[in-house]
């Protein structure tokens, strides 16, 4: 009764919330998508969706309809990789949702390489908060994560690298530093602090450096946004710890240093089942697993990044 076409359809609209987005991402008119909408809610004889001038939301119906939908994509994909790799070809699409830093600092060149070799696979970026990247593995709206990795984390993990946490300073600041060139930790309440944020809190990442720095650090500032952090470092307004990637383009802006005690975040790959996951998705996995032992850390120690421990 309902096509994999039109479970797509509803999958994509559902998450976007706007008939003209999704649209557009699947390379419809806006008019043959609400002509698919409305045939298909007058074949069913209920309404999956409501309209309003605010956009589309899904009827308590259609929240029924779109875990099952979920799946048909999902195996409708699989089944066409699959007839593309007997046929001798690379084909599929990929979702993965990472950090906007990931996308800025890591993903670039590792899609740019992946892409080349495998033309035929699309993928497709959704940045969000680390939260926010578990449900969407979780509802199986993304096929893979790029994210902060915890051993408590409810998915199937490929640790890739750790980063280093950085002290970050503005340039006319030189602070106090030991015989390694390192800041120390119970230094940090010499200095306003601004306060990296994730979903309303301390970000998880940077918990444990900042926890370990004495109780007198005064937290002057908070933003979500790395990029709006060392702008604000940069203006004077405070100092702060942020992951080592995230500063390499800001070296000739602030001054970054190693911290003593070193605190690292784990950076890795999630996946509901690598053994379910599609054959494009494998073929990533396997792809950026040797890019990152091979190209990316060899490449980056001088900025931090290490073999994860």
């Amino acid at each position: 009764m309902i096509s994999p076409v039109f479970c797509k359809i509803l999958v994509e609209v559902a998450y976007s919330g706007n008939i003209t987005a999704a649209a557009e991402k699947m390379n419809y008119s806006q008019g043959a998508l609400s002509h698919a909408i409305k045939r298909t809610e007058e074949e069913i004889g209920f309404k999956i969706f409501k309209r309003s001038k605010y956009g589309v939301t899904v009827t308590t119906e259609g929240m029924a309809l779109i875990p099952l939908a979920k799946k048909i994509v999902e195996y409708s994909d699989k089944f066409d990789e699959t007839v593309a790799s007997l046929q001798g070809l690379d084909y599929g699409h990929i979702k993965i949702g990472t950090y906007a830093t990931m996308s800025m600092q890591f993903l670039p060149e590792v899609l740019k390489r992946f892409t080349e070799a495998y033309p035929g696979i699309q993928v497709e970026l959704i940045e969000g908060s680390a939260n926010e990247i578990a449900t969407w593995l979780n509802e199986q709206f993304i096929d893979i994560a790029i994210t902060s990795i915890k051993k408590s984390d409810a998915f199937e993990k490929l640790y890739l690298f750790d980063e280093a946490l950085w002290a970050l300073f503005p340039l006319d600041i030189n602070p106090p530093l030991n015989s390694d060139g390192s800041f120390n930790i119970s230094n940090f309440g010499n200095y306003n602090f601004i306060t990296p944020m994730m979903d309303k809190r301390i970000d998880p990442d940077m918990l444990p450096a900042i926890e370990a720095i004495p109780s007198n650090m005064r937290m002057h500032v908070s933003s979500c946004d790395f990029i709006s952090i060392m702008c604000l470092i940069r203006s004077r307004l405070g100092i702060s710890l942020l992951p080592s990637l995230v500063s390499t383009d800001y070296k000739d802006k602030l001054n970054t240093y190693y911290t003593n005690p070193q605190f690292y975040r784990s950076i890795g790959l999630g996946v509901r089942s690598f053994d379910e996951s599609s054959m494009a998705a494998k073929k990533f996995i396997e792809y950026i697993k040797t890019y990152t032992d091979t190209i990316f850390i060899p490449s980056n120690i001088e900025n931090g990044v290490r073999i994860h421990n």
